[in-house]
Parts: structure tokens; C-alpha cells; sequence
């Protein structure tokens, strides 16, 4: 079930968000829902990549800054 969220925008914004949610027939919560759910899956699938990598990292597996840099060159010179 659906918990209320006040959020808080400057006039701008708002007068977009009425222009978008006019122009495509939908309420502005409808908009604001899409909107923050986009943004909450980006940033959890970024925190899980990171935790993800932190993990890697405490088992030791990690890859050397020279490694990359080595890996990199090579692909620079075949595609010069």
C-alpha cells in the first residue's frame, strides 16, 4: 500500500512538472512517483555495485592499478 511523501519544489519545477503532467494527461503524483522510483533504482543498483566491490576487496580480489593501466594501453594501440 501506498505511503503519502511531502516533497518540496521551487516554482520552476513545479510549473514543468503541471506542463508534463498537462501535456500527458496524468496527475503530478503519478509523475513524482516515476520520477522517484527511477532514482531510487539507479542510486540502489550504484550502493550495490559498490558494496559489491568492497566485498571483492576485502577478499583480496582486486586488480592493480598497473594491471589496468597495461590492459588499457593495449586496447589504445589496436585501435590506433
Amino acid at each position: 500500500m501506498p505511503h503519502p511523501l511531502t516533497v518540496r519544489l521551487n516554482a520552476a519545477d513545479i510549473t514543468k512538472l503541471d506542463e508534463i503532467a498537462k501535456a500527458t494527461d496524468r496527475k503530478r503524483s503519478w509523475h513524482m512517483t516515476r520520477a522517484i522510483h527511477a532514482y531510487i533504482e539507479d542510486e540502489y543498483t550504484f550502493l550495490e555495485g559498490v558494496r559489491q566491490g568492497l566485498e571483492a576487496a576485502d577478499q583480496g580480489d582486486i586488480v592493480s592499478h598497473e594491471s589496468v593501466e597495461e590492459d588499457v594501453a593495449q586496447v589504445l594501440r589496436k585501435n590506433n
